[in-house]
């Protein structure tokens, strides 16, 4: 995937600090537009489940954990797994973004859930120069709005944790480039869940 410069400032809500070394301009504008397009997301792209546990339905709001792993900067190939009220494991999707909300879509066994969260707070840092190694923290809203089959009226909301670490591939002649090596990202959310 290649990086495209200047995506994330745009938004005017990565935080930096000021004891960070000044960076080339080429990495830090393609670690940047790595982050942008996790943030952001991608247009739908529904994949099929891997496996769910039955649960009861929630008579009222239960507690509730999410976890959410991928290794693609455009939010694909994700998967979750479910602990709480729902016992269940499947995969995720980004359905739709816009900058302040991304909703993604969590397909399990007995129907889906539609996953919407909203990042209030942002720390990014530049890529190392010896590694090209960078990480962003988001830490925001989540809640969650209906979906398919047996979860078509679930409802639930709470606090989420995105960690990303990401590398760019390191240029031949020294430094970073624009594209990248290879990325992880897990997002954890605890809240309430009924449906």
């Amino acid at each position: 995937m290649t990086i495209e410069p200047g995506e994330l400032q745009s938004q005017g809500e990565l935080m930096r600090t000021a004891s960070r070394p000044t960076m080339p301009a080429r990495p830090r504008a393609a670690a940047i537009g790595v982050l942008a397009a996790r943030v952001l997301f991608v247009p739908l792209l529904v994949v099929p489940v891997l496996a769910a546990a039955p649960a009861a339905s929630a008579a009222g709001n239960s507690p509730e954990r999410l976890t959410l792993i991928g290794h693609q900067a455009d939010g694909s190939g994700q998967q979750v797994r479910a602990a709480g009220v729902l016992s269940a494991r499947g995969h995720a999707r980004v359905a739709a973004a816009t900058p302040r909300r991304a909703v993604t879509r969590l397909v399990f066994a007995r129907g889906s859930m539609r996953l919407v969260t909203y990042p209030k707070r942002r720390s990014a840092s530049a890529p190392d120069p010896s590694s090209c190694r960078f990480t962003e923290v988001v830490h925001g809203d989540y809640a969650v709005r209906g979906g398919g089959q047996r979860y078509r009226h679930a409802t639930g909301s709470g606090v989420y944790i995105t960690r990303i670490v990401g590398h760019l591939k390191q240029q031949h002649g020294g430094g970073c480039g624009s594209q990248l090596a290879r990325f992880w990202q897990r997002t954890r959310t605890w809240g309430s869940l009924r449906w």
